[in-house]
């Protein structure tokens, strides 16, 4: 007879989080959906200071979403996230304030992450596209990155009272059963300059 499992309280006072990644040297990075923030554990401790902030819209299911360690992490320190961007440069839950979906890197040094984000992927958001936004990502054996797109557009995710134009949010071309839309879809990066597939 299988034993039965036991859940055991391994975080406190954290906000929302979505994704984890393991690092060599007993380190786990997190992202929080709603802050913006990625955060350290760190021989299972919770570090105090964010890894990284980014101004997040985090309306419904938007949010800091995906994360990713390069595959040579240990080496060049490559953190891939995903995240839907404001537009304001806030932490923001409006979801007209909003910019666009985007797979950005950052290079970690010891716990931190140093200089600027590395735009890898990024779309444009409507201000009601709040739902199933995507955000997984994995390296595969090939050595590339796999990130799920967002399914949307669906008639039950519009809200009523903004301004949409049904006739091509919901034509065909625009919609994940589509071959050349990029809705629904797990897209391929190489993560040199290579184009995406």
């Amino acid at each position: 007879e299988p034993t039965p499992l036991k859940g055991e309280l391994f975080l406190n006072d954290v906000n929302f989080p979505v994704s984890m990644v393991f690092a060599p040297g007993d380190r786990m990075f997190f992202s929080e959906k709603n802050t913006g923030m990625v955060r350290l554990v760190k021989n299972g401790e919770l570090m105090a200071d964010p890894v990284l902030e980014v101004p997040v819209n985090n309306a419904v299911e938007r949010g800091t979403l995906g994360l990713a360690l390069h595959p040579d992490f240990s080496t060049n320190g490559f953190l891939y996230l995903f995240y839907v961007r404001s537009a304001s440069g806030q932490v923001a839950s409006d979801p007209e304030d909003v910019l666009d979906a985007r797979v950005v890197r950052f290079m970690i040094d010891g716990d931190q992450a140093t200089g600027d984000e590395e735009v890898i992927l990024q779309w444009p958001i409507a201000m009601h596209e709040t739902f199933h936004i995507g955000g997984n990502m994995r390296f595969g054996l090939d050595g590339k990155l796999y990130v799920t797109r967002q399914h949307f557009p669906q008639t039950n995710e519009c809200p009523h009272d903004l301004d949409v134009d049904l006739d091509r949010t919901f034509a065909p071309e625009h919609t994940r059963e589509h071959r050349n839309s990029p809705l629904g879809k797990c897209v391929r990066r190489v993560t040199s300059s290579t184009p995406v597939t």
